[in-house]
């Protein structure tokens, strides 16, 4: 593929240790009503026999990279991306899949509205207790709103939601190597300080909670909500009401389940990061007001497109 024009999107795909659900999320690529792509596999430093079961493919289109040690997903996607020719880029993990039409589905997005960078999509998510869908907005968002929206958590986001053009991954640096979580929103919320992005209602992925994946394991999320204010002092400074509800959520949502020592665990990272101001007075009130908040952003752009609050 060293020759001729390039392909009009590339799949990036972050591995490790998933050789039993990989040929799921590729075979979805290979499905794509779309046959005019590139899909870029990054092993990260498996111990399983991924690598084994990659070298198999002989796909004209297909192409793999495996590290020799163990860098984490940030550094395999930006791999990926160097690795990638197409001016369009969609990411993939290796424990997702595509719907037929993703591919197509995006691109004729960005064909149609050419000042458009980045589009976000809506899926599926498919748990051990079923599956329900998490659907965003049919809408274009500005730059400001995209910023409110990341930080108030009114986007449903995923690795394998984001689409974006190659230039604007470029100017923003790509991943953030040094995150353990959040590596999607941090790099989105750098992406809107220059530009807007696109949403779409329409379910082109399923996402699939894996047991060993980092968004499934109870805590963390508040240090990486303090991981993630260092990098953009703004979610402090500009949303503050926010910021509290989030750490609150943190702590009062696993209270009401009876999960004790998730609450307890999120309580002590919250106490051991105070610039994020939770105060255990504050608690109860902090969760109401920015839970009111975050509704009232949500409100506020879906009805500059008419669409109805769910």
């Amino acid at each position: 593929m060293s020759g001729g024009p390039p392909p009009d999107v590339a799949v990036i795909v972050p591995t490790r240790n998933r050789r039993k659900v990989l040929p799921q999320a590729l075979g979805s690529v290979f499905a794509q009503t779309h046959r005019n792509f590139e899909l870029i596999v990054v092993d990260d430093c498996s111990d399983d026999d991924t690598a084994a079961y990659l070298a198999t493919i002989s796909d004209p289109r297909f192409r793999w990279h495996g590290f020799h040690e163990w860098r984490r997903g940030s550094a395999a996607r930006n791999h990926g991306v160097a690795m990638a020719r197409a001016p369009i880029l969609s990411f993939l993990d290796s424990d997702d899949r595509y719907l037929p039409d993703r591919l197509s589905d995006d691109l004729a997005f960005f064909a149609e509205r050419p000042g458009a960078d980045v589009r976000i999509s809506s899926f599926t998510s498919i748990t051990s207790s079923g599956s329900s869908p998490c659907r965003n907005p049919e809408a274009i968002l500005d730059r400001e709103e995209f910023e409110r929206y990341l930080v108030g958590y009114c986007l449903h986001l995923g690795g394998s939601g984001i689409a974006i053009r190659r230039h604007a991954f470029e100017a923003v640096g790509g991943f953030d190597e040094s995150l353990i979580r959040m590596q999607d929103r941090e790099l989105l919320l750098r992406i809107s300080r220059s530009r807007g992005c696109g949403s779409t209602s329409r379910i082109n992925w399923v996402k699939t909670r894996s047991e060993d994946s980092l968004s499934h394991q109870p805590g963390g999320q508040i240090n990486a909500l303090a991981e993630l204010c260092l990098r953009h002092p703004i979610v402090r400074e500009r949303y503050p009401e926010l910021l509290r509800y989030l750490v609150a959520r943190e702590i009062v949502s696993p209270l009401v389940k009876a999960r004790f020592q998730q609450a307890r665990k999120a309580f002590v990272e919250a106490r051991g990061n105070p610039d994020l101001g939770m105060s255990i007075g504050r608690l109860v009130p902090d969760y109401l007001v920015g839970k009111r908040h975050r509704r009232g952003i949500r409100q506020e752009i879906l009805g500059r497109f008419g669409i109805a609050m769910r």
